[in-house]
């Protein structure tokens, strides 16, 4: 194994506190190519998200979309980024439809979401090239078929924190936008309240940003989407525990139950995954 190569902007990864970074945008924007070197840059470790899929339910992501349809893939996809999200420190390069779920905006908006924008002309161009089985392009009509989803999706990728417009430049070059753009969605720390003069007029509404656990200042669209939402250690954990029987309900409808003894829990099969799936950016394995 060899060293990953040294973060430049440690100062930036200070600020996100190890918040996860999730890219989000249609197949074929590159989420996974740009990942890598915006991990690599602040020193996380990147994961893509259909990889430790893969390895969770034992079968490709084609080979899922076969047995179980978009419905099945869909619920161990939200219960494997559950247990991401309870990781730190990690980009994370999504699948295409994972914004179609409200539960998965409750998992992501713990962390920063970034929309990777991109026309259909060079999505297209992209997807030709890649040999990679797309199940939901599987069509007569592939170009009509990507021009329905993205009517579908563009919305929904709309509530990202942060949204970049690509125009076919490198990914190291895109991770650069990323880096450029995060520092304007992540508010500087609030000072310390100063004593009110006898004259002082209070607030009529509440400042428009919240106070992360561990004192990053968040704006307020990372909350939009999160009802419910605590910061106290309680109901993380709870949240967490119902998680775990979540993933473990969801691996045993995929065929990971009791019969497969190699492992001890399907929250081990996550675990595993996420740890075997993000290796640290810039590294290499023999």
């Amino acid at each position: 194994m060899t060293s990953p190569p040294h973060p430049t902007h440690q100062a930036l990864a200070q600020r996100l506190k190890g918040l996860n970074i999730y890219l989000v945008g249609m197949m074929g924007t590159g989420k996974s190519a740009v990942g890598r070197p915006l991990a690599q840059s602040l020193g996380y470790r990147f994961l893509d998200a259909d990889d430790a899929i893969e390895q969770v339910a034992g079968r490709t992501i084609p080979e899922i979309f076969a047995s179980d349809g978009e419905a099945g893939f869909r619920d161990l996809e939200t219960a494997v980024l559950g247990q991401i999200a309870g990781w730190h420190s990690l980009v994370v390069a999504t699948g295409g439809g994972v914004v179609t779920r409200p539960e998965n905006w409750g998992h992501m908006r713990q962390g920063v979401v970034v929309w990777l924008d991109a026309p259909p002309s060079l999505l297209l161009e992209r997807l030709r090239r890649d040999p990679t089985p797309r199940p939901l392009l599987e069509a007569v009509d592939p170009t009509a078929r990507l021009g329905e989803l993205l009517g579908q999706r563009q919305p929904l990728y709309g509530q990202a924190d942060l949204r970049i417009q690509q125009d076919g430049a490198d990914p190291s070059q895109v991770a650069g936008q990323v880096l450029a753009g995060l520092p304007a969605i992540l508010k500087q720390p609030a000072a310390a309240p100063q004593a009110r003069s006898a004259c002082a007029t209070p607030m009529a509404t509440a400042p428009p940003h919240s106070t992360e656990p561990g004192g990053s200042i968040r704006t307020a669209n990372h909350w939009i989407a999160l009802p419910g939402a605590s910061s106290s250690s309680q109901a993380v954990a709870s949240s967490r525990s119902a998680l775990s029987l979540e993933v473990a309900s969801t691996a045993r409808s995929a065929g990971m139950g009791s019969s497969c003894s190699s492992f001890p829990s399907s929250q081990a099969r996550v675990s595993a995954a996420v740890r075997i799936c993000s290796a640290p950016a810039g590294s290499s394995t023999t």
